[in-house]
Parts: structure tokens; C-alpha cells; sequence
């Protein structure tokens, strides 16, 4: 299908919101990137009823990128001069660029958000915002403030995902945050809150510091952006008839979360901690009082130590896990174990180039840049970058895939397969070489195929038919 076919129910929506996109002077921007300026322009009409998401959280006010990918990309609002590879758009409208690289300016936070050509206007909008409230979450940081800081996402490497006992808690935990979120009253729903943390706090004695640090950073940095694209999509079915249906169901879709822990999905565990800290904001919204939020954002409070102040004391036992809960545990983790090895044998098969990177010592190449959502674990110490990694050192090399990439610590490399008819190519100093045979030693080398960029000050090339390693030193 045609990029521009896979764009007409978007487009088709924006026209419904207000008529077609506007019509842009000489170097228009591909009418995708058109159609994004139109549905981003219906943040600047709601933003006084959006304003009461969260105090002083303004999204029309905090700058966007969309990423249209292979197509465009569109910076919104951006009443400055455009940023370096980028040309402006209407007055106030913005800045746009093709498929070149873009340099922005530094200390100004921008949200990013890449726009899959399958998603819901709805869900485009609601994602900016909770894009554009990691920026400002940027503009609250301070000394000794947990808002704004962020989790380590490295975790998300070494996180207990095969662990059963863990699993089944985690389910069982998500079952009484979603009672006790959709609760018919307030008693009931303080009820349920208080089971759910006792087992929570059961759950996270079995782990170690570090990991129930990162769960609830996780919880407080992704969940309240996540709560606030929740509230957004909310207001919008009531003020957007047009993007109502896709809002309410989107909103269902994040609800489903909590409910399908054992179900082996495509993402990482951090995804899990999107969905319990939107939901715990909401049930705040619901039992405490409107002061919440200033307290999450000014003091050094978790989400779930406003919760305990609200909903009285946290029973200190919890009732044992049903046989058939631990059971249904065991066989998730084996399901997860297998989905990951075969998304791990088909990135190896490939009958194509086998690209390896190879360290000569463990720790000189160190991830610069990585999608913790979509960084899976295989076994210990064997990571699946699904979609994106970028590696830097001091020596001199750098690469970046936007490719599955397997990164295997033991073996100190880095593993990537090409499809047989895509191609790399190499060149030293400049100039292109023809795929080597056997081990040579090279100076200013590149590496460059679909989704594979690599630059080495120093290495040894060693090829043979279907594969290459590069070793850089």
C-alpha cells in the first residue's frame, strides 16, 4: 500500500475536524505533514478545558516533533527560526523537514513522537500530549525532585521478567488497581487500593532496591504522561465529536493493560508501568483532593505513598495466590521464553549479510541511545533492540541501527541480519570497497545499509560469503 493510501482515513478525519488542510505556499510539505498541523491545531482550540489536566501544564504551548517516518517531519509550535534543516510553515505554525537529518537547538526540550501510519487521530493526539508533558516534566526538574527525573531505563535490561512469583503477584496486583480504579464508590474503591498495595509491597520485598526504585519511577515519570494522555482523550470524545469513538476506544485499550499482565506481549515491562501509574492518577483524581498533584510535583513522594495517605492503613498479610494463578504464571513466562527465541532465530536466519560488531573488551562500545520499550530480554545478559540502537565510544566508533539488533554481553557484540537483497556498503578513507574476504586492517572505516550506520576510527574487517564482522580498536 502507498504511504498515501495508508494516510487517507487521517486525512479524512482532519477534513471532518475543519475543513481540508490548508494549502501552503511554494515547498509545501507533503500533506501528511499538513494534515498533523490541522489535527495539532485542535490542542490550541481545547487548551483552556485541557488546562485542567494538570497545574500549569499547558500542551499547546510546549513544542512537538512528529516524525512521519520515510516521509516528513513536523516541529509544532515553533515561533523562532526554524531549526537547521528544517523550513519554517505558516506564521506560528511551525517548522518542517524531508527525510534529512535536523540539528535543535540545545536546552529546549522538545517531546518527539513518531506517527505510525496506523493510528487513530485520536491516539496521535493523545500521545503528543503525553509527549509534551515529558517536556514539561523537563521544566519542573529540580535538586532532590523525583518529578521530572526520570527512571533508569537500563533496568529494563536486567528486570526479573522470567521470574514466575514475581509475574503472578504483578498480575494479581494489576487485578485490584483495575478494581479499585472502576469501584462503584469510594469505600470500595479505598478497599480494593488498600489489597493492592499490600500486595505490592509483598511483591517488592522479594526484589532488590534498584528494581522497585525503577518501578516506581517508571510509575512516575511514563504513568503520569500516560494519565495525562488518558484525561486528554477523555475531554476530546466530549469536545471532538469526530474523534470521539477512536478517543473512548483508545481509552479502553489502556485500560485492557492491567488486565493482561500474563499475556506475552511485544514490548518490554516498563510498558506495564504506563498503564498502573495512569491508573493510580486517575483513582488520586477519584479519593484524594485536588492537592495532590502540586504534592507529586513539588515534594519527594511516590504516587503510591499519596495513595497509602488517602485510602488508612495497608493490611500487613496478604491472602496466598491461587494454584491456578501461579500456574497460568509459569506458562506465561514459557510463552515469553519462546516468543523471544523465535523473534531471535528469525533475526539470525536470514539468508542475507550477517552483520556482527565484536568488542575487543567488554564495556568499550556503550549504548547511547536505546528504545527501553522495545528492548527484550532473550536469556541473561542477551538483549532484542526491536527497533533502534545507538552505540558510542571514546575510540572513535559509533553506530546506530534502526534495525532488530541482538546484543549478546557475553559474546561482547553486537548481531544484526540483512534480507538477501539489501546490501552494504563499505569504505575506507572515503572510498567504497568490495565486500572483503578473510582479515584485514583498516583505518576510517564505514559501514552503511538499511537501517546500519557504522563508523570506525580503527578495525579489523574479517568477511566471509553471508557474513562480516567488524572489530574496531
Amino acid at each position: 500500500m502507498t504511504p498515501w493510501l495508508r494516510w487517507m482515513p487521517l486525512l479524512a478525519t482532519l477534513a471532518s475536524l475543519g475543513g481540508s488542510p490548508a494549502r501552503l505556499p511554494a515547498q509545501s510539505p507533503p500533506d501528511t505533514v499538513e494534515a498533523i498541523l490541522q489535527l495539532h491545531n485542535t490542542l490550541a482550540r481545547h487548551a483552556a478545558r485541557l488546562a485542567v489536566i494538570w497545574p500549569s501544564f499547558r500542551p499547546d504551548t510546549l513544542s512537538v516533533l512528529y516524525v512521519i517516518p520515510g516521509i516528513a517531519k513536523l516541529l509544532t509550535p515553533w515561533p523562532d527560526p526554524p531549526p537547521a534543516g528544517m523550513t519554517a510553515l505558516a506564521p506560528g505554525g511551525g517548522a518542517w523537514s524531508g527525510r534529512g537529518s535536523v540539528s535543535f537547538p540545545r536546552g529546549r526540550p522538545i517531546g518527539f513522537l513518531s506517527v505510525d501510519s496506523t493510528a487513530s487521530p485520536a491516539l496521535v493526539l493523545g500521545t503528543a500530549v503525553h509527549e509534551a508533558f515529558h517536556s514539561f516534566e523537563l521544566t519542573r526538574q529540580g535538586p532532590d525532585r523525583r518529578f521530572g527525573a526520570g527512571e533508569n531505563s537500563m533496568l529494563v535490561m536486567s528486570y526479573p521478567v522470567f521470574d514466575a512469583e514475581n509475574l503472578a503477584l504483578l498480575a494479581r496486583e494489576s487485578t485490584l488497581l483495575h478494581r479499585a480504579a472502576t469501584a462503584k464508590s469510594a469505600a470500595e474503591a479505598k478497599r480494593e487500593a488498600r489489597e493492592f498495595l499490600a500486595v505490592r509491597r509483598a511483591r517488592q520485598a522479594r526484589l532488590t532496591p534498584e528494581m522497585v526504585e525503577f518501578e516506581r519511577r517508571a510509575e512516575l515519570h511514563e504513568g503520569l504522561a500516560q494519565y495525562t494522555l488518558v484525561r486528554s482523550l477523555a475531554l476530546l470524545a466530549m469536545l471532538e465529536p469526530t474523534l470521539a469513538e477512536g478517543a473512548r476506544r483508545e481509552i479502553r485499550n489502556e485500560q485492557t493493560q492491567l488486565d493482561s499482565v500474563l499475556t506475552v506481549g511485544p514490548r518490554s515491562i516498563r510498558r506495564h508501568y504506563y498503564a498502573s501509574g495512569a491508573a493510580i492518577g486517575l483513582l488520586l483524581d477519584r479519593l484524594s483532593d485536588p492537592g495532590w498533584k502540586e504534592r507529586i510535583e513539588a515534594g519527594d513522594e511516590w504516587l503510591e505513598d499519596e495513595l497509602v495517605r488517602v485510602v488508612g492503613p495497608v493490611p500487613a498479610a496478604i491472602a496466598p495466590l491461587p494454584t491456578s494463578l501461579r500456574l497460568a504464571a509459569a506458562l506465561a513466562v514459557d510463552s515469553l521464553r519462546a516468543r523471544r527465541q523465535a523473534q531471535l532465530d528469525s533475526l539470525l536466519g536470514r539468508s542475507g549479510i550477517r552483520l556482527t560488531l565484536t568488542q575487543p573488551r567488554p564495556g568499550m562500545l556503550q549504548p547511547c541511545g536505546f528504545d527501553p520499550q522495545n528492548t527484550l530480554q532473550v536469556t541473561p545478559g542477551r538483549l532484542l533492540h526491536t527497533r533502534f540502537l545507538r552505540l558510542c565510544a571514546d575510540s572513535g566508533t559509533s553506530a546506530e541501527f534502526d534495525r532488530p539488533v541482538l546484543e549478546d554481553q557475553p559474546a561482547a557484540s553486537f548481531v544484526t541480519g540483512l534480507d538477501v537483497d539489501d546490501s552494504l556498503v563499505i569504505a575506507v578513507s572515503g572510498e567504497a570497497i568490495p565486500s572483503p574476504a578473510g582479515a584485514r586492517e583498516v583505518t576510517n572505516l564505514t559501514v552503511h545499509g538499511p537501517g546500519v550506520e557504522l563508523q570506525a576510527a580503527h578495525a579489523v574487517l574479517v568477511g566471509a560469503p553471508g557474513r562480516l564482522m567488524v572489530i574496531p580498536y
